[in-house]
């Protein structure tokens, strides 16, 4: 005879899979010393070292034989923040972001994007940027209208990624698709915008045109439905996808 469970108890078991074996054989490593800020006010992280070094390029490189660091399995990053450091290793271990509700939430997941985008860190970068675009559809209930970046959070982005970075595109999109004129000229009185970000609206704005898609209202959904859009590529990815391309052009001859 089957009976439910009890909702008072709690079953703790869940099918072994690869992914889950190899998330608990990281807790099994050594642990490495991150000292994140400036060196009279820097703060201290302690972190399974194959969990870091399998995400991020950049801590297998520092903790390699050919860095100094890696005698002492220490890596110091003076130029960071340790807060938005301190949401880039609970996303590591946990797989969520304690930030929802958290003003200003749009901020701090910038400064996390460049973080990984520094620490080349591609899983992190396409999960925070699947979070950004979820802020555009605030669940239904929460009495909140979607977020979109304002001219601060544009200058922040310009100032901390480099030229093609896939947020550069999101938050053009955003303005192309999803800003007024009215709100731009008001916003624009208050804080000077970056030219690069002017030049790549425009761009756009050009291409929408030419195109005769140019929206005849504002509607920013369909244009960020697909978040796969500004997913950034794993280099053997994009390996694979040229080496297609490569196969099937035609030679010149």
């Amino acid at each position: 005879m089957s009976q439910s469970l009890p909702p008072t108890i709690r079953d703790a078991r869940v099918p072994e899979t690869q992914r889950s074996r190899e998330q608990a054989s990281v807790l099994l490593s050594s642990v490495v010393t991150i000292l994140v800020g400036p060196p009279e006010q820097n703060q201290t992280f302690f972190i399974h070292k194959d969990l870091i070094v399998r995400r991020a390029p950049f801590f297998r490189n520092a903790l390699g034989s050919d860095w100094a660091e890696s005698d002492q399995n220490t890596v110091k990053l003076p130029e960071d923040d340790p807060s938005t450091f301190f949401l880039y290793i609970q996303l590591l271990y946990t797989g969520t972001l304690s930030l929802k509700g958290a003003d200003p939430e749009f901020t701090k997941l910038i400064n996390l994007y460049i973080l990984a985008e520094k620490l080349q860190d591609v899983e992190t970068r396409n999960i925070v940027m699947d979070t950004l675009l979820a802020t555009v559809f605030p669940p239904e209930g929460e009495g909140r209208t979607g977020y979109l970046p304002n001219l601060e959070n544009v200058q922040l982005i310009f100032d901390g990624t480099p030229e093609g970075s896939p947020l550069r595109e999101y938050v053009v999109d955003v303005y192309a698709h999803g800003v007024s004129h009215q709100r731009m000229q008001a916003r624009s009185k208050h804080i000077e915008n970056p030219p690069e970000f002017l030049l790549m609206l425009a761009v756009k704005l050009m291409k929408l045109r030419d195109a005769k898609s140019l929206p005849s209202r504002l509607c920013l959904v369909p244009v960020v439905s697909d978040p796969s859009k500004y997913h950034v590529k794993e280099p053997e990815q994009q390996d694979r996808e040229q080496q297609d391309y490569t196969d099937t052009t035609p030679s010149e001859k």
